[in-house]
């Protein structure tokens, strides 16, 4: 979907910024480096020898944020992100993350609009403790950002609402032969307590499964209940998604759900576990994959003042994929990851 008004919305509001806030503002800047290591092999069930696959040493996150606030009512945000991955031939990807206005009408009421965060369950939240994304995330059922306009309201305190209208296909797919015509609608609402966040997001998009050898659209969906619990000694996530989603294979509705859990035991070393069940159709009878995880972060630095940014942060995990499918192996992999997040006082 293009939206033209999308862009006129932005434009608005950077120009009421510059009209009725303050000529210079504020400044902070950011950054955040993921070096990764991860390697790959195959093995047998009961089979005592693996066969290894490849090993992968990149950049898989170089951002570099910039978030200036004219006023404490208007602000605006850029995200560069510069990384390496086998998916881009030449020495690196530079994609533009984020890029939007923002405009607090009151404490209770904001309004962004450009390339925005996709607000949707645990991923919003999820600060990367863990190397892969949230389930939502890493199977793809929802892009990280997208071209849009969202409203955030807060009736009461503990309750929070946002209303996001977007392009749908992600931040990277503007343009793109199979951009939607109509624009994906989502909403998510939490409660936000002092140990609990819990709620439930859902996105809409008409017409919105493409599939590229068939000029058949299906109504893309996708539905996510979730909770996150600190029990002081641990940090308990949970999140279910049910969506039909996926825009190039089949007819699908996929079913999934995690449990992880940190374990922030001292201030050095943070240890972690996570199992997921994914059933990527629902029609097909007995065949799940089942992933377990675990590992630790070892914090080389860290301040004071935050729990996870800024920082760096050594992270050691560990991923088995068991497929529940005749004939295909279990995938094992050994993710190594350093990760430095910095970020500069409001100057």
């Amino acid at each position: 979907m293009k939206t033209p008004a999308i862009f006129i919305s932005l434009l608005s509001v950077l120009l009421s910024s510059y009209l009725f806030a303050s000529p210079l503002g504020e400044t902070q800047l950011s950054s955040t480096i993921w070096l990764r290591d991860f390697v790959t092999y195959y093995k047998p069930p009961f089979d005592e020898d693996g066969e290894f696959s490849h090993t992968n040493f990149y950049i898989g996150r170089g951002y570099l944020r910039l978030d200036h606030r004219f006023s404490e009512h208007f602000g605006g945000t850029f995200l560069v992100n510069v990384l390496t991955d086998d998916s881009y031939y030449t020495s690196a990807r530079v994609e533009l993350k984020l890029a939007m206005a923002s405009m607090n009408i009151s404490d209770n009421f904001r309004i962004r609009a450009g390339i925005i965060p996709t607000e949707f369950g645990l991923e919003s939240m999820w600060k990367y403790r863990i190397i892969p994304l949230s389930l939502a995330g890493d199977r793809r059922m929802i892009p990280s950002t997208d071209f849009g306009v969202d409203v955030t309201f807060r009736p009461v305190d503990n309750f929070q609402m946002i209303a996001q209208i977007t392009n749908g296909e992600g931040y990277l797919h503007y343009n793109h032969a199979y951009m939607n015509e109509y624009p994906a609608i989502s909403l998510d609402m939490r409660y936000l307590g002092d140990s609990m966040v819990f709620g439930v997001s859902g996105v809409l998009e008409k017409d919105g499964v493409y599939f590229e050898y068939d000029d058949e659209r299906l109504n893309r969906f996708v539905v996510e209940p979730f909770v996150e619990y600190d029990f002081g000694i641990i940090d308990l996530k949970a999140e279910a998604c049910v969506g039909n989603y996926d825009q190039f294979d089949s007819d699908n509705v996929a079913f999934g759900f995690m449990v992880a859990s940190i374990f922030p035991i001292n201030p050095i070393i943070e240890p972690v576990a996570r199992f997921d069940i994914f059933k990527p159709d629902m029609d097909i009878e007995g065949y799940r994959e089942i992933q377990i995880l675990g590992g630790a972060n070892i914090y080389i630095w860290r301040s004071e003042e935050a729990v996870f940014k800024p920082c760096i942060v050594f992270q050691p995990q560990w991923r088995m994929t068991d497929y529940e499918e005749e004939g295909m192996n279990s995938e094992h992999d050994i993710m190594l990851q350093l990760q430095i997040n910095m970020e500069s006082n409001y100057f």
